[in-house]
């Protein structure tokens, strides 16, 4: 508040505090755009995979008078490649995974892509 605003970190779903193991990027869209209605921001800034859910919520409502995206990945399935490289997950559970992921929203992976 030192210089008149106050700043709100919010964990989404599955994440930090948060209740839940697992969660999506629409799910997570959701909770940005409650918060956002809620609290009304004049700034959101996001990181990663909270900045692809905010593009989803700036989509659904989200009106903030600026936004700043920091490192989204623009698309999901490399995104998603890296990742379960990095945590070492072999090529059959990866293809689990995102068949499962595509279960849960409904649609094929590549739906979600930020352009």
């Amino acid at each position: 508040r030192r210089a008149g605003f106050h700043v709100v970190s919010v964990d989404l779903p599955a994440h930090g505090q948060t209740e839940g193991h697992f969660a999506t990027v629409p799910s997570m869209a959701e909770a940005v755009l409650a918060v956002g209605r809620r609290l009304r921001p004049e700034v959101v800034i996001a990181h990663s995979l909270g900045a692809t859910a905010t593009t989803l919520a700036l989509a659904k409502g989200l009106r903030p008078e600026r936004v700043a995206l920091l490192a989204p990945p623009i698309a999901l399935p490399p995104y998603l490649e890296q990742f379960t490289r990095a945590v070492g997950l072999s090529e059959a559970l990866r293809e689990r995974l995102v068949a499962r992921v595509e279960t849960m929203i409904g649609a094929p992976i590549t739906s979600l892509h930020a352009s």
